[in-house]
Order: structure tokens, then C-alpha cells, then sequence
């Protein structure tokens, strides 16, 4: 799993005699949506905050589960469930301030020369609100701009 090798930011448990050849992720199954958010000074630079949101919607449209992880807010992997949150809601009714004050009390950034950590845990909030709702239009089948 990522947490068994993955350390921290361009840090992971692979030996300096051993190479990495090989990574696989599940397909996605039906009803499963997923957007991937993050803010950076310039393109191509090391996100400020990043979040990439995974959720599954039920037979009916309401949310049956979602899960976020978070890049540039703290070390390691970071997952956040929230199901508590999200779950049995409707797209056209996401408690999406409830995904931002989660978020906010969840990510642990640092501050650094790019930016101070409140800043960071701001936009972790932020992106992780759009995100949910951006994987929830995706997993219901709507397209449009997230």
C-alpha cells in the first residue's frame, strides 16, 4: 500500500539497493467518480495544496462513500474519510462545508519559503469542497465544469 512506501514528500522506504518497476491502482468501478485539484505558484511547479477526492455514489444518486488524500499539506499519505460527512447525501445537496471544516481540522501542513501553514491549510479546505463536489457530479454521470 502507498503508506507502506511512501515517507513523505519525495521520500519513500525503497533502499539505495533496490528500484521500484512497478505501481497498480483498481479500476474504478460503476458509479465511481474522482477529481484531482491542486494550486501551485506557476504550472509545473510543487503544489501549495493538492487533493484528490474519490467518491461512490449508490443506485439512487446519494452518496455511498468518499475519500480524500492531500499532497503538500504534511507528510506522508494522508487519507480522510468522510463518510460521516457525505454519506446518504444527494449532488444537488453536499454538505460541502462540512468537507471544508474536516479538511481543515484533518491536514498538518508546515510553513515553508512558498507559503505559511494556515495558508496551506486554507486551500486544502477549499480544493477538498470543490473536489467532493466535482467527484460527486462525476460519479452521478453529470459532466459540466468542476
Amino acid at each position: 500500500s502507498a503508506d507502506a512506501i511512501v515517507l513523505g514528500p519525495m521520500e519513500s522506504d525503497v533502499a539505495p539497493d533496490e528500484v521500484a518497476v512497478e505501481a497498480s491502482v483498481a479500476i474504478a468501478g460503476p458509479r465511481t467518480g474522482s477529481v484531482f485539484l491542486e494550486l501551485a505558484r506557476r504550472h509545473g511547479d510543487y503544489a501549495l495544496a493538492g487533493v484528490c477526492m474519490v467518491v461512490k455514489v449508490d443506485e439512487e444518486g446519494s452518496v455511498a462513500s468518499a475519500r480524500a488524500s492531500f499532497i503538500g499539506v504534511g507528510t506522508g499519505v494522508q487519507v480522510l474519510d468522510l463518510a460521516d460527512v457525505l454519506v446518504g447525501q444527494r449532488p444537488e445537496a453536499l454538505d460541502v462545508r462540512g468537507v471544508v471544516d474536516r479538511t481543515t481540522a484533518f491536514v498538518d501542513p508546515e510553513t515553508d519559503i512558498h507559503a505559511d501553514a494556515d495558508y496551506r491549510r486554507h486551500l486544502a479546505g477549499v480544493l477538498a469542497g470543490r473536489a467532493a463536489a466535482g467527484a460527486v457530479a462525476d460519479a452521478s454521470g453529470v459532466r459540466g465544469e468542476r
